[in-house]
């Protein structure tokens, strides 16, 4: 009896790293979350998932070559939890070239959920985003598809965490390129009015172009934001929709072949 006890408290506590990994790095629930709140998640997701997870692939156990396993079981987590962050960067890199393009790049704020200063386009552009996020339901998709790991990779499952580099590394490049896609509308038309003032200035180098163009060029930039909102926030959920696909193939560099 002692001995399954320990097995079953063994087992709980390997789930349990797994998804506090990904509840360290992931965006949701976020670190303005109390924390007691995001320990009674994780606690609440790990006795779902041992109570739903098919027999492990190893024997529970202390002994030595716990450590291993628990390391690779973090592992999966932080990778599966960052990817999901990665996913929200389009966001973070848009409003940054905005901010830069506009004259806003100066003023920063934290942002908490990525732990950063951004600045205030940046800042804005991800609360519309997490917004949008929740109510797609994909922070759901998220942690419905890290409880279904359980199920694919049963703990203890031998992992190749370093293959899931390519994944990440083509996931920040994309979300790169997205986010300056969905700057470009403002930086085209800071761009005209730059070379405007700068025509201006040219012909009449008497007149103080700075004090004006810069409130015509803050102007024009959070006009242009405000008329191409909706469809900025379209293009990023387009790229968010994306998380699915991704885990997947994620998953698949991840599992060795047994």
């Amino acid at each position: 009896m002692g001995e399954l006890l320990v097995a079953e408290v063994i087992t709980f506590l390997v789930v349990l790293t797994r998804i506090a990994g990904f509840a360290v790095v992931s965006p949701f629930p976020g670190d303005t979350v109390p924390r007691t709140a995001r320990v009674g998640l994780a606690l609440a997701l790990a006795f779902l998932a041992t109570s739903v997870a098919p027999p492990t692939a190893f024997s529970p156990a202390i002994e030595l070559r716990l450590v291993p396993i628990v390391a690779s079981e973090a592992g999966l987590g932080l990778v599966i939890g960052f990817t999901f962050r990665l996913i929200l960067n389009a966001n973070v890199v848009a409003g940054e070239t905005m901010a830069q393009s506009i004259g806003l790049g100066s003023a920063t704020i934290f942002n908490p959920a990525f732990g950063s200063q951004d600045t205030v386009l940046s800042r804005l552009l991800s609360l519309f985003a997490m917004a949008l996020v929740l109510a797609a339901g994909l922070h759901r998709f998220a942690i419905a598809w890290l409880l279904d790991t359980f199920t694919a990779v049963p703990i203890g499952s031998a992992l190749e965490l370093g293959a899931s580099a390519t994944v990440v590394i083509d996931l920040l490049a994309r979300a790169s390129e997205v986010g300056l896609r969905l700057a470009m509308p403002v930086v085209a038309v800071s761009l005209v009015v730059q070379v405007g003032l700068a025509m201006l200035a040219r012909i009449a180098p008497s007149l103080q172009i700075f004090n004006v163009g810069f409130a015509a060029l803050l102007a024009a930039g959070l006009l242009t934001l405000g008329a191409a909102l909706r469809d900025i926030l379209g293009w990023f959920m387009e790229h968010a929709m994306t998380l699915p696909d991704v885990l997947d193939r994620l998953l698949l560099q991840v599992v060795r072949e047994r």
